[in-house]
């Protein structure tokens, strides 16, 4: 029985720390696709101004259940938050398999916090 629990240990051990990694040179490089996806994620709207797109945005935000956090109607800027639940099921039966095997209690992540942002840029 000991025999086993040390296999376990020893197993888990190595597959936490196949996790742990440095962070590759090319992390912050901008890839091709960069421009590709910036362009998709922008629109351009000829019948609406500024203000009637931010004050759209901001219900949308809301509705989304975002709470309104930062806004700068001069610079086109809107930032929303809001928090929600993290626990995943697969985080609690590791936390559970460390305490049975006498690892100790393991903290679990129970919120997490989602930020939106979104910035307007009228066209000259």
């Amino acid at each position: 029985m000991i025999t086993l629990k040390v296999i376990v240990a020893f197993a888990l051990a190595l597959f936490l720390a196949g996790c742990a990694s440095t962070i590759p040179k090319e992390a912050l490089m901008m890839t091709p696709s960069s421009l590709e996806n910036r362009t998709m994620q922008s629109r351009i709207y000829d019948e609406l101004t500024e203000e009637q797109i931010l004050s759209a945005s901001v219900a949308i935000l809301q509705d989304f259940g975002f709470t309104i956090s930062e806004t700068e109607t001069d610079l086109g800027l809107v930032v929303g938050e809001k928090d929600r639940s993290a626990i995943e099921a697969g985080q609690v039966a590791v936390a559970l398999l460390i305490a049975v095997l006498g690892g100790g209690a393991t903290p679990i992540d129970d919120k997490q916090k989602i930020r939106a942002s979104l910035v307007t840029t009228p066209l000259p």
